[in-house]
């Protein structure tokens, strides 16, 4: 049996629905708020989550509804990006200056860059990469960016992306193959959503080792 944990990413899943039934609407709801929400919990596996979620919701007498998903989920990444912005607007100076070492001035100087160069749709693009979309409405509250705009962009991204992954889900929850493979299938999803952080860590380390190599 694979280890408990893996259920971080969909993965045992179906364990938490037998044990707490409709409750894992709750969970979930906790999951997202808590990934989008919280800047020092950028690693729950939200896209991962929710699609299996929403594959297990097209099964027959399945407790869960994909709708239901669809709706909990974007209140909860909504909501989230709103207590994240609140917390970087009137945190974020102080927790720039300490430079921790989950909340670095790396990752928030990178994610200002992103900001620069895509503008406020960063907050739409951001909700489709991991660790990104966890630092993204932090650092829109540090650089006090306009709250309705906020808002706007914030709602707008969290229903696509809530929506995309429940209903793909749902759709290949139909399909003979994901049936089948399930555990197979959500980790070849979790794969998939994290190879934009790889390719951003690999190219970052590049530039750095260039970087130092010019310098000598």
């Amino acid at each position: 049996m694979a280890p408990q944990f893996l259920f971080l990413f969909g993965i045992h899943i179906e364990e938490w629905i037998s044990h707490y039934g409709p409750w894992v609407y709750a969970i979930m709801f906790l999951f997202i708020f808590c990934e989008t929400g919280l800047v020092v919990t950028p690693v729950l596996p939200g896209d991962s989550m929710i699609f299996a979620a929403a594959t297990l919701s097209a099964r027959e007498q399945s407790v869960l509804n994909v709708h239901l998903i669809a709706l909990f989920m974007t209140l909860a990444a909504f909501s989230g990006d709103v207590v994240n912005y609140s917390i970087g607007k009137y945190l974020g100076p102080r927790v720039y200056r300490k430079n921790f070492r989950i909340i670095n001035r790396e990752r928030l100087d990178n994610t200002r860059k992103y900001f620069r160069k895509h503008g406020v749709r960063t907050i739409i693009y951001a909700r489709f990469i991991p660790l990104v979309r966890t630092f993204a409405p932090f650092v829109a509250g540090v650089s006090e960016m306009e709250y309705k705009r906020f808002m706007s962009f914030n709602f707008l991204g969290g229903l696509s992306w809530v929506c995309i992954y429940a209903y793909g889900g749902y759709f290949l929850g139909n399909i003979k193959f994901v049936k089948e493979h399930f555990e197979t299938t959500v980790l070849i999803v979790l794969v998939v959503t994290l190879l934009p952080v790889v390719y951003g860590l690999v190219r970052a380390e590049l530039k750095s080792r260039k970087g130092k190599k010019q310098v000598s």
